[in-house]
């Protein structure tokens, strides 16, 4: 996580995934690999309930989040990750955040 970088821009993605918890792991830890190099990304948080995931990400704003999420259709690990994930249960919000 780089700190000195602010955050504008929260990216909250929902599913549900159809293998196991174990068998997530691995393509997340590559998510996390491929989210630390783009543009723009500040931190990432990752939750799970059994086969339901939340995954939180921190972006300096709109426009990061959604270049990375067009540079992440060409990488080799998320061919496995869109097969492990019920496509029916993807929900994905972008929020900006309030300074309080």
């Amino acid at each position: 996580m780089n700190t000195k970088k602010a955050a504008n821009c929260l990216e909250i993605v929902s599913y549900k995934s159809i293998v196991s918890v174990e068998a997530m792991i691995p393509v997340n830890q590559q998510m996390q690999t491929f989210l630390h190099q783009q543009p723009g990304f500040v931190r990432r948080e990752l939750a799970h309930e059994q086969q339901s995931w939340t995954d939180l990400v921190w972006w300096q704003d709109l426009e990061s989040a959604k270049a990375a999420a067009e540079a992440l259709m060409s990488q080799p690990f998320a061919e496995t990750l869109m097969a492990n994930v019920d496509p029916e249960s993807i929900h994905m919000q972008h929020k900006q955040l309030c300074r309080l």
